[in-house]
């Protein structure tokens, strides 16, 4: 059977490469004939130069966006991920403030809120904005390769609701599914169910442990 391993990065443990390859070790230790096709994944943050090596000459400027949030308000930078590292109420206000300040026109836009505001700058200076994720899938050909395959294994660090919002594991679980194979979605935590995920979830930070139990676990089931 051939398996797609398209992870991402958990972020302080694993780059998207030594993800896959740690999933990769784990079921090759008990389904040893199996066709492993490792496709190391991103979604326009940390991690996106592992996935795609050099750049062409003469490009656009392009900004590669992980997440869908705008700018400004309740779905926001300052109000998604301030509380994330620690800012209190006070301090979520605040940064709203001097974000809604900047007066940037791209500040309703879906993703200007990527990197505490960085998506949005870069409209500004006239970025074609992208999906992140699906710009990575497209580059390194996960259609093509998911195209005959039994099963397909994602993973990233945290599964959770802002996985559904332009991350590379609902990306790749989409597309999955688009070609019609199972797919499996390991992250370190977990906190979205396979409902709303639409695969199966493992919770389990050891990849490799995660890649050998979905093997003896006898996907894809």
């Amino acid at each position: 059977m051939r398996v797609v391993i398209a992870p991402d990065k958990l972020k302080g443990t694993y780059s998207a490469p030594e993800a896959a390859e740690a999933l990769a070790a784990g079921w090759r230790s008990v389904r040893p004939g199996d066709d492993l096709v490792l496709v190391p994944m991103a979604d326009g943050g940390a991690g996106l130069r592992d996935a795609i090596g050099e750049v062409p000459a003469g490009v656009e400027l392009v900004a590669a966006l992980d997440v869908d949030n705008p700018l400004l308000g309740p779905h926001g930078a300052a109000a998604t991920y301030a509380p994330q590292k620690g800012a209190s109420p006070e301090q979520v206000a605040e940064l709203e403030r001097r974000l809604a300040a900047l007066g940037m026109a791209s500040a309703d836009r879906p993703g200007a809120g990527a990197g505490g505001g960085i998506g949005g700058m870069l409209m500004e200076l006239g970025a074609h904005a992208v999906p992140g994720a699906a710009l990575i899938a497209d580059e390194v050909g996960l259609d093509r390769r998911l195209a005959g395959a039994g099963l397909c294994i994602t993973a990233e660090g945290r599964i959770d609701e802002q996985t559904l919002h332009g991350k590379a594991v609902a990306e790749t679980v989409a597309r999955a599914r688009a070609a019609g194979v199972p797919a499996v979605a390991v992250g370190g935590q977990v906190r979205l169910s396979a409902g709303r995920l639409g695969a199966e979830v493992l919770e389990c930070g050891d990849l490799e442990r995660a890649g050998r139990e979905l093997a003896i676990s006898g996907y894809p089931r």
